[in-house]
């Protein structure tokens, strides 16, 4: 597949990667990593490879956490730039998912599902925009901010909460074929044993 194929893939995954982590934050990058592969079930990434990526896109989080464009951008590169040998995997994914919401685009549909993703976690993003908001004010340094945040997040990001996002979502915009492509695919990216959001009825 071409190069820009490969690049508007990582940007879908980028796109809902950065979504969920502003949403949520996260705890300490290695713990966080790790509870997203042991707890909240991601396949796709190994926790060394997802600690790496949030080392990455942390100082944009902290810089410019209401600029969603900007941090999506960075995140995008991060994903780019650590993906190493899940690059051919990614592509096939990608094809596979395309085909199967033809005539649909996974990238077209990323966007669109931006604003409501945001606004379904907004409580807990406002929580972490308080929170870095206040610590910066303080003079406190990047990092320690930074931590402050994945501590906040700990106790938020469950598999109970996860799933519960994911079925407002679901049900408020996806359609019945749309679900059943993410349905079949995503056990590819993710363990989805336990979550309801994967045995919806979509009229």
């Amino acid at each position: 597949m071409q190069e820009s194929s490969k690049m508007r893939f990582h940007l879908t995954i980028a796109t809902v990667s950065l979504l969920i982590s502003i949403a949520v934050c996260t705890d300490n990058r290695a713990a966080m990593a790790t509870k997203c592969v042991n707890t909240l079930g991601i396949t796709f990434y190994t926790a060394a490879q997802l600690n790496t990526i949030f080392a990455c896109a942390d100082p944009q989080v902290y810089a410019t956490p209401t600029n969603t464009t900007a941090m999506i951008s960075v995140a995008k590169d991060c994903i780019i730039n650590n993906s190493g040998s899940k690059a051919i995997a990614a592509l096939s994914l990608y094809a596979n998912i395309n085909s199967c919401l033809s005539p649909d685009d996974i990238l077209t549909l990323a966007t669109e599902w931006a604003t409501p993703l945001t606004k379904l976690t907004k409580t807990l993003t406002n929580k972490c925009l308080k929170k870095i908001k206040t610590c910066k004010a303080a003079g406190t340094a990047q990092e320690a901010c930074l931590q402050k945040l994945y501590t906040l997040a700990k106790a938020a990001i469950t598999k109970a909460y996860v799933d519960k996002i994911c079925k407002k979502f679901v049900k408020q915009n996806l359609s019945k074929a749309q679900y059943a492509c993410g349905v079949k695919y995503a056990p590819q990216v993710m363990n989805i044993t336990g979550y309801k959001c994967a045995t919806l009825t979509i009229s």
